[in-house]
């Protein structure tokens, strides 16, 4: 399992510091650890950017779930009660009336109704 992102960061960043406290040393053994250094820096700071703008997608992503919850909530209870305006008008019993209490009935049952929404596109193929 892999380290979490600031961890790994700041574990790069220690390797950085630990090659640039030691860069004099170093060279005298044939390395020269300048390029990694400066890649090591470059590396952390573009994953830490990159986890922040994960993180900000997580956030943004549990407030829209929200939202789309509560609408879905106020968009079911709204056309629930147009509907038993419906039926009420029209009469339970009549064939019109029963008809409007199928579309409830088989919502509940997990059939989705008579118009379930079309299935997603299929992904592209690569």
């Amino acid at each position: 399992m892999p380290l979490p992102v600031p961890v790994t960061a700041g574990f790069m960043i220690g390797v950085a510091d630990y090659l640039e406290e030691h860069k004099d040393l170093l060279i005298t053994k044939k390395y020269d650890p300048t390029d990694d250094i400066t890649k090591l820096r470059a590396d952390a700071a573009t994953i830490s950017r990159e986890n922040q703008t994960q993180e900000t997608m997580k956030s943004d992503l549990k407030r829209q779930t929200v939202l789309v919850e509560e609408k879905a909530g106020t968009g079911y209870a709204d056309a629930s009660t147009l509907l038993d305006t419906g039926i009420g008008k029209l009469g339970k019993t009549t064939p019109e009336g029963k008809q409007g209490a199928r579309l409830r009935s088989e919502l509940r049952s997990g059939n989705g109704g008579s118009n379930p929404p079309p299935a997603p596109p299929a992904p592209p193929t690569p």
